[in-house]
């Protein structure tokens, strides 16, 4: 106990002052009695003066018993002004104990803050018990402290004279760890979206640190800023800010970014690295900031943290720690958010173009559909197909047809924007989903997407020009599930792709019917076999050097007498689809034989007979025999016939292809590759076949008047043939300027309309007496 000190006749002061070890501070109790006191929070009444002597008495008497101590104390009177600070408090917060002496606290407090400590205030003087909050108060430099504050009663005889006593402990740190280790980590642990968790770190960071601003942005791809988490900051701030291009000069977020180090501006108005942004945070009135890269455990900025203030801050232990505890978060909400989104490429997007795949596609349409269904609107399934894609992938090389592909993608994705989707299906294929108004909307979508993708395309040195066809289905007229809708757009494809190439077509039933159309035929097809319905055509081939014949190649037909005339590309695909083609095969050889020796035994000079031969008929190891035998039958030598097989042979994988291949060449029987180009033209594997002849596909010759591109691939092709020692064959000659650049590139063969249609073959005598030699 310390004794009672007089100071007048109605003034005393009485000391109790009992000490317990609470954690890290101890409870202390002082009980100042004054007179007349002013009721507890009125900051306008200055505090009462004590007489001189007296009052330096007291405060003798306090700084010989406190001054020592380590603790942070504050005698606060009964306005809210500051009557003692002991010496703890310089080493707190850095104000000298005079320098405190008769202020207000709210030196020390903001207003919001100032408001709850007297609200505490008031209910530590209601209860007569201690009360403890955690406030954060200015020091000396005017950054905030978190402090816990226990705040103890002095109670005297009068209510109204009460005084409190507060002791102060740094817990600046601890609140950090309580602040971020309790909730971000918990944020992260319940899966929350980055950008809420990213929020939820940028306020907790401005509790800790009441004057700053606190942003997060990520570095995409492209290496731009894309704002995460800016809470403090006006909507124009997220505009302007949006995309910006990291650089040397790109404000401190952008520049730290690029520099992968923490970049400070003091002075944001005269920091060069703000020149062309410096308005933007001048206009929020932060005049400083300090920018800190976020980077992944392989180093790499992945983001940025961005924390900006109204005046230049000093750097302490506390905001060091602090800035380094939310780098640390941040690090690991982006590595979170990149193996998720990793996981979620990897499952739902495609990795050569980055569009969405078959994955994505189903989970997506269903989602489109059920919200069309909602809102009674449309969507257009448009099933995207480029012409002509193997002939490139095949004769330019893979890497070729990938960079088309890269290149349809990204023009696809140029047309289809969100909500709508788009997606890669398999190799070439490609399906949009899209709203749509009306049937003209539909229409000018198409349109536009395949104005994009006939674009050229620079593949190395060489301009290629692509173009696509599209099949259309919608919802609901079409289908009412993603499957149907697919498969009606995919059916929709096919009769474009019959048109033509650049080319749209919408479902209806009179294509589903066709569906069912192809059924019959197959049908109708074991019919054909068997009741003589086939029947050979024989197109001549013109050696280009003289007009001399060169042979005739025989061409399957198909005339049913219901159907009419059925196109050889449709009843071939079925054959070898439904197993026929091996029938079709070996009749067509027996026919073209046996018509060849009824010629030559009537006088007609032919020289060679051609039959196309399906790769599937090559899986048959008696092939070779039956084809002697038919030989032998007709008593032609081999050297008469000349099968064409076409480049998908070499994509057959089938072990006895290359056997049966090798087998008919060694009875002696010629082979050319037929519509070289179009399919699998490796040199590598066509110096595997024993070919004796190359024939261009009509492709090629067709285009030739206005692609520079075929005009060049026709030239290469012939080279191809001449360091093979093998002859190139000319197909679909339709014009004299077709024969003219022929023949000037040096092609010796010719085959095709201007010489003539394929002719039955009781017309093909008097063509041969009327035609040969050609002359133009």
């Amino acid at each position: 106990m310390i004794p009672n000190v007089e100071l007048g006749p109605n003034q005393r002061v009485v000391f109790t002052i009992p000490w317990q070890q609470v954690g890290e501070y101890c409870a202390m109790v002082f009980c100042l009695f004054r007179s007349q006191a002013p009721a507890m929070g009125s900051r306008h009444t200055p505090p009462l003066p004590l007489p001189a002597e007296s009052e330096q008495h007291i405060r003798n008497i306090l700084a010989s018993t406190l001054t020592g101590s380590l603790c942070a104390l504050l005698i606060i009177d009964g306005n809210g002004f500051i009557r003692h600070a002991s010496a703890g408090m310089a080493r707190l917060l850095g104000h000298a104990p005079d320098h405190l002496y008769a202020q207000s606290l709210d030196m020390l407090l903001s207003p919001d803050d100032l408001q709850t400590w007297h609200s505490q205030a008031r209910h530590c003087l209601s209860t007569a018990a201690p009360v403890r909050i955690d406030l954060p108060l200015r020091n000396a430099q005017g950054r905030p402290l978190w402090c816990a504050c226990q705040i103890m009663p002095c109670l005297p005889e009068h209510q109204d004279q009460a005084c409190l006593a507060m002791m102060l402990t740094d817990i600046g740190m601890s609140k950090i760890h309580e602040q971020f280790n309790g909730k971000i980590l918990a944020a992260l642990v319940e899966d929350k979206p980055i950008y809420d968790i990213a929020t939820l770190l940028c306020h907790e960071a401005m509790a800790l640190q009441p004057d700053c601003v606190a942003t997060i942005a990520k570095v995409d791809a492209q290496g731009r800023l894309r704002i995460v988490a800016a809470p403090g900051m006006p909507k124009h701030f997220y505009e302007e800010t949006e995309g910006m291009q990291i650089g040397p000069m790109a404000g401190s977020s952008g520049t730290a970014a690029y520099l992968g180090q923490t970049v400070v501006s003091h002075d944001i108005a005269t920091s060069p690295l703000w020149e062309h942004h410096r308005h933007l945070p001048l206009s929020l009135g932060l005049h400083a900031s300090y920018s800190h890269p976020i980077k992944d455990g392989n180093g790499k900025v992945v983001g940025v943290f961005t924390q900006y203030y109204r005046l230049p801050q000093k750097n302490d232990a506390m905001q060091s720690k602090l800035t380094a505890l939310c780098l640390q978060l941040c690090a690991l909400l982006f590595e979170r958010e990149a193996s998720r989104d990793e996981i979620q490429r990897l499952v739902f997007y495609d990795d050569l173009t980055g569009l969405p795949n078959r994955q994505f596609l189903q989970a997506q349409s269903r989602q489109a559909l059920a919200a069309a269904s909602r809102a009674s609107s449309k969507l257009a399934f448009m099933f995207i197909d480029i012409d002509g894609f193997k002939r490139i992938n095949d004769s330019l090389g893979t890497a070729a047809g990938n960079t088309l592909l890269k290149s349809t993608a990204h023009r696809l994705k140029g047309q289809i924007v969100e909500p709508d989707i788009v997606c890669r299906l398999s190799a070439d294929e490609f399906i949009a989903i899209v709203a749509f108004r009306d049937m003209r909307h539909v229409v000018d979508i198409a349109g536009n997407i395949l104005d994009q993708l006939s674009q050229p395309v620079m593949i190395g040195n060489v301009p290629v020009h692509p173009s696509a066809c599209i099949g259309i289905s919608t919802y609901p007229e079409d289908g009412q599930d993603t499957e149907q809708l697919i498969s009606r757009a995919s059916m929709a494809l096919d009769q474009a792709k019959t048109s033509g190439r650049n080319r749209w077509n919408f479902f209806d039933n009179a294509i589903n019917e066709a569906t069912q159309e192809h059924i019959a035929l197959e049908a109708a097809l074991h019919d054909a076999l068997d009741s003589a319905q086939l029947r050979l055509y024989y197109q001549p081939q013109i050696d280009l050097r003289d007009g001399s014949l060169h042979g005739f190649e025989a061409l399957t037909r198909w005339y049913h007498p219901k159907l009419g005339h059925v196109p050889p590309t449709l009843f071939i695909r079925i054959a070898e689809n439904c197993g026929l083609i091996d029938r079709i095969g070996i009749w067509s050889i027996t026919e073209a034989c046996q018509q060849l020796q009824r010629w030559r035994s009537a006088g007609v000079h032919i020289p060679s007979i051609s039959v196309n031969l399906s790769p599937n008929s090559l899986h048959d190891a008696a092939l070779p025999t039956k084809i002697g035998q038919i030989l032998w039958n007709e008593n032609l030598s081999p050297q008469d016939l000349i099968l064409e097989i076409t480049e998908n042979v070499l994509l057959d994988n089938h072990p006895d292809t290359l056997r049966t291949l090798d087998a008919i060449h060694r009875l002696g029987i010629r082979l050319a590759l037929d519509d070289f180009g179009t399919g699998y033209s490796s040199l590598g594997y066509l110096r595997r076949l024993p070919v004796c002849a190359i024939k261009l596909d009509k492709s090629y010759v067709h285009g030739m008047d206005t692609d520079i591109t075929l005009q060049a691939l026709t030239r290469a092709i012939l080279h191809i043939g001449d360091s093979m020692q093998l002859p190139v064959v000319a197909e679909g000659i339709e014009t004299t300027s077709h024969l003219a650049q022929l023949a000037e590139l040096g092609y010796h063969i010719g085959q095709g309309y201007l010489f003539s249609h394929p002719l039955p073959a009781h017309a093909v005598p008097s063509w041969i007496e009327i035609n040969t030699p050609w002359i133009s």
